[in-house]
């Protein structure tokens, strides 16, 4: 990555076929700031930008869905590595494990996917670039 690459911030678009409006039942801020929206309407997209401090833009954020399910979205925007994304769908009931998280975002790539039954999600991120967009989706 060059200097031109340094994160400045990152742009999130969710957007939501779950078919009832999703609730944000936790966020994480690793490195930078940012405030996601409360609720994305069925059928509708959150939109918001997280920040870069001097480590980055790293955060992720959780939507529950229809019956219960947690739709987690992750995303890190550093310098010297590739930007990064992931996502995984928990069970009605399950603890959220922002250790592990962090854990298997370092380990992905900058494209994600999981299901659960009839649910499932997708998250990606511009795999280069100081202000990439990740964009993901949670459908039901």
């Amino acid at each position: 990555m060059s200097s031109s690459d340094t994160p400045v911030k990152t742009i999130i678009l969710i957007q939501n076929n779950t078919g009832v409006d999703a609730k944000k039942t936790g966020y994480k801020d690793w490195a930078g700031q940012g405030q996601p929206p409360e609720t994305i309407l069925d059928g509708g997209s959150g939109n918001f930008t997280q920040i870069a401090n001097t480590d980055g833009s790293i955060g992720g954020v959780v939507y529950e869905g229809v019956l219960g399910y947690q739709f987690i979205f992750a995303w890190s925007n550093k310098n010297v590595v590739k930007n990064q994304a992931y996502t995984k769908i928990l069970n009605p009931g399950d603890k959220i494990d922002w250790d592990e998280i962090k854990k298997r975002l370092g380990q992905s790539s900058n494209t994600s996917s999981d299901s659960v039954g009839t649910y499932s999600s997708n998250a990606g991120i511009d795999a280069i670039g100081g202000s990439p967009t990740f964009v993901a989706q949670l459908k039901g």
